[in-house]
């Protein structure tokens, strides 16, 4: 019998120069999915994403959840998960304030949105009725 030997691949952030390859290859999976013509990401989205790698599962799930959240052709900090840019920034001091209404509907949309996705694991026919919205699809 050969010995099989286990290969243990290494966290991202001792590869971060893979972050961007990653990063590009989950954009071209996600973005055809959503029908959103999203093409990068700003280099401080980039450079928050560098900051906290975790695992590459991890990025996967960011980049699927930004491509979802995004409004334009590029991700930027407002598409992120509110507790990773939290979490770069809290060595910074405070976030900011938002500086309009707009702003900050949009910091408690996506706040809410991303509470219902973790209570109920991302499942797509939990979501309507959990979400305590009053819209109804129609068919």
């Amino acid at each position: 019998m050969t010995p099989v030997s286990r290969a243990t691949p290494s966290p991202l952030r001792a590869r971060r120069e893979d972050i961007p390859l990653l990063v590009a290859h989950f954009l071209d999976k996600y973005t055809p999915r959503s029908g959103k013509p999203i093409r990068d990401v700003s280099p401080e989205a980039l450079g928050v994403l560098m900051s906290e790698p975790g695992n590459v599962r991890e990025l996967e799930n960011i980049i699927e959840r930004s491509v979802v959240l995004a409004t334009g052709p590029v991700i930027h900090l407002k598409d992120l998960p509110v507790d990773l840019v939290m979490d770069d920034r809290t060595s910074a001091g405070p976030p900011p304030r938002p500086q309009t209404l707009k702003e900050a509907l949009r910091q408690i949309e996506t706040h809410l949105i991303l509470r219902v996705l973790e209570n109920t694991a991302g499942t797509r026919s939990k979501r309507p009725s959990n979400s305590g919205s009053t819209a109804t699809r129609s068919c």
